[in-house]
């Protein structure tokens, strides 16, 4: 019995013990695992602390690169001394070595005097549209174009011309902001374009944000286009106008066809070429507003290829969309409002 007894006081005890170790066991786990979720939730904001740091020192060492290269360009552009945006007749002052070298080619016949001056334009900026031209003077129409260049940037263009006091040569261009400048380079100073031409020019260099808008009103190419080509007879069998007058051009008696409010508003000039005796037919034609087009409403107002007469010249560059590679299209600058669009050519091109 004693034995007995000692028996179960042991097992007891035993028995004590295991379930103690095994309640401690679990205790543990659950600290263990609070500690390790503890530990988790530190490292990982601790990740997101690091991270937050590099982002940070990431986005300052770019902001210090961008005012780096910032800096570097002001500081090129300081270094970059001389005009800018600036077109000049024969310069040789500070700036020149930032310049392209260009020389016009020399086309045209002159048979009075082959000893040519060799003069310089200096265009700082960008240009377009380049054209290079000779003019005989004292006479009219018989501009002769020379060359061309779709567009130059920071060159300086040698033009030669000749001794005689007969001959000019001009160089024509737009600048960024589609204005349109004229260049002339004669013996003397008031011949011609050269009295109005300064030899140094403001360029622009870009387009106002105003004159970027298209216009509203209704297109009508397609009725002018369809005039171009038609022969003298199928124009006038035509029911595509109803009042015209046939007209007879003082100058050099070519005949052309003048066409009043048709549409309302605006004035057409037809004029007949003589690419072939026997097959006159239209070739240009001469667009205005009349004298009627301020009293036009809105909503019957017209446009031509993008343009319509409301627009500033720079705008109407700017918007101009030529149909077909034959067709030249020039928009002629008003005579009596400087900057507005006075007229539009529409011509076949002559191959």
């Amino acid at each position: 019995m004693e034995k007995n007894f000692c028996w179960l006081l042991v097992l007891s005890i035993l028995l004590t013990f295991v379930a103690c170790s095994s309640k401690t066991s679990s205790q543990k786990s659950e600290e263990e695992i609070r500690a390790e979720v503890k530990a988790e939730m530190e490292a990982e904001a601790k990740l997101k602390e690091e991270l937050k740091a590099q982002m940070k020192a990431e986005m300052e060492a770019e902001q210090k690169k961008q005012e780096g290269e910032k800096s570097d360009q002001e500081s090129k552009e300081e270094k970059a001394v001389g005009p800018v945006n600036t077109a000049i007749k024969n310069y040789h002052g500070e700036g020149m070595e930032r310049l392209s070298k260009v020389t016009a080619e020399y086309k045209y016949d002159n048979p009075n005097n082959r000893e040519d001056v060799l003069e310089t334009l200096a265009i700082f900026g960008e240009v377009t549209n380049v054209r290079i031209g000779y003019i005989r003077l004292g006479t009219e129409g018989n501009y002769t174009l020379l060359q061309e260049f779709d567009a130059l940037k920071d060159t300086e263009l040698t033009i030669p011309r000749s001794k005689s006091n007969e001959d000019m040569i001009t160089v024509a261009f737009y600048d960024k902001g589609l204005k349109e400048h004229i260049f002339a380079f004669t013996v003397e100073k008031d011949h011609y374009l050269s009295d109005k031409t300064p030899d140094k020019q403001e360029l622009a260099a870009s387009l106002e944000e105003k004159y970027k808008a298209a216009t509203a009103y209704q297109d009508k190419s397609d009725l002018v286009l369809q005039f171009i080509g038609l022969s003298e007879k199928e124009f006038e069998s035509s029911s595509i106008f109803n009042k015209f007058t046939e007209q007879i051009d003082d100058f050099d008696d070519s005949k052309y066809y003048q066409v009043e409010n048709e549409p309302l508003g605006y004035s057409f000039i037809l004029t007949k070429g003589y690419d072939n005796p026997n097959d006159v037919s239209i070739h240009k034609i001469h667009i205005t507003p009349n004298e009627d087009y301020s009293a036009i409403k809105e909503d019957a107002k017209c446009s031509f290829f993008g343009v319509d007469f409301d627009m500033a010249i720079y705008q109407a560059r700017y918007n101009l969309k030529t149909p077909k590679d034959n067709i030249f299209i020039e928009l002629v600058e008003s005579y009596e409002r400087a900057g507005e669009l006075g007229a539009i050519n529409v011509s076949v091109v002559r191959k």
